[in-house]
């Protein structure tokens, strides 16, 4: 070969290295849930899990509309599956390298659902109480991505399961019975961080999957709310036991902290005023304030 022909072949080469990084850089940095990007999670999900999945476009739409981040992310779609019909398996990964899945928390919902009711039941008896899942929030997907042969039990155990809503009836003793539920779940190596809504008349029931607002829309009947005071599950390492109790109407209230269990000398007095009901015309002008 000579010079000339050693030349052309050179920039041949070279060209054809440039126009590959091109696309490869293209494909990066193309459009938020481009199909490039689509398809990549998909075989992510297939790779990982063994079975095809297929594009929910219509649920997907949904989640990512008016989104004012998704200019910055990669992908964030949902999925389905024949071995799982009824489930909407959420996808997401921020640079095309990392992808972050909910397949396993979703898989086993229902039972953990069934499980927790039924602590909740055993706590709240009379209370009639609801017990709601939030599974499927973005900001947590990096907790809630599993193995794929993650048993249900290590699933209790792992966190994943998150924030755990109970919505009941008002307690005559709602501390107590928030540490029993806590100490049921524990127990039951159920990780999660418990959160209570207390009301009364069961004006909680119109409450749904759907609408969790509605929780905090200033229904006159709502009395108080116990919840983790960090962002640790209740098995975690570094879950320092402080409970929170706040008022959900008063804004000028501060929160009151707890031990999840009995601390000596523990003083309840502030802690009580927590939980005084409010009539329609209080919060209206406080609101108005």
């Amino acid at each position: 070969m000579n010079i000339f022909r050693m030349i052309k072949y050179t920039l041949a080469v070279s060209a054809a290295a440039f126009t590959a990084a091109a696309v490869s850089s293209c494909a990066k940095s193309d459009s938020f849930n481009s199909k490039v990007h689509i398809n990549e999670a998909m075989r992510y999900m297939r790779n990982k899990y063994g079975v095809e999945f297929t594009y929910d476009e219509d649920s997907t739409k949904a989640i990512t509309d008016g989104a004012s981040d998704n200019k910055d992310e990669y992908v964030d779609v949902l999925l389905t599956c024949e071995k799982l019909p009824d489930l909407k398996i959420r996808v997401c990964s921020s640079d095309g390298d990392k992808f972050f899945d909910d397949l396993v928390p979703k898989k086993f919902e229902h039972q953990a659902l069934s499980d927790i009711q039924l602590a909740a039941k055993t706590v709240y008896t009379g209370d009639k109480p609801k017990v709601m899942l939030l599974l499927n929030e973005k900001n947590e997907m990096a907790d809630r991505t599993l193995p794929a042969d993650t048993s249900y039990e290590d699933f209790l155990l792992s966190g994943a399961l998150g924030l755990v809503e109970v919505y009941t009836d008002d307690s005559d003793a709602p501390l107590e019975d928030y540490r029993r539920l806590s100490n049921m779940l524990a127990s039951n190596d159920i990780n999660c961080k418990p959160s209570v809504y207390y009301f009364t008349d069961n004006s909680y029931e119109d409450i749904t999957e759907d609408a969790p607002a509605k929780a905090y829309d200033g229904n006159d009947k709502k009395l108080g709310h116990i919840s983790i005071k960090n962002d640790e599950c209740i098995l975690n390492e570094e879950f320092d036991g402080d409970i929170m109790i706040d008022d959900l109407y008063a804004l000028d209230t501060d929160a009151v902290y707890l031990k999840i269990f009995p601390a000596d000398n523990e003083d309840t007095a502030a802690y009580d005023a927590m939980f005084v009901p409010h009539d329609g015309t209080a919060v209206t002008e406080s609101k108005a304030e």
